[in-house]
């Protein structure tokens, strides 16, 4: 893959997670309890299982897309923020 393709997938990619993650989030905070937690009756509805399915796709998607590209991800934060990579 090149470093154009690489750039526009990993955008792509993680622009997905973000709303997904956002989504499922935002759902979460709605009904979360006095101490923070998503309560179980939340955790039963077909709403809260569509959002973290598609968060935990999303997620996993972007993960293995960073760990099969790691020379593609340092050569990216290099010229991106012109400096070594600490990875």
């Amino acid at each position: 893959m090149d470093f154009e393709s690489f750039k526009i997938e990993s955008e792509k990619l993680k622009k997905s997670y973000n709303e997904s993650s956002k989504l499922y989030s935002d759902f979460c905070a709605l009904y979360s309890n006095e101490i923070g937690l998503t309560d179980d009756m939340a955790k039963n509805t077909p709403q809260y299982k569509k959002l973290k399915a598609n968060y935990d796709r999303d997620f996993q998607a972007y993960r293995k897309f960073n760990s099969e590209n790691q020379k593609n991800i340092k050569l990216y934060h290099k010229l991106k923020h012109n400096k070594k990579c600490i990875y």
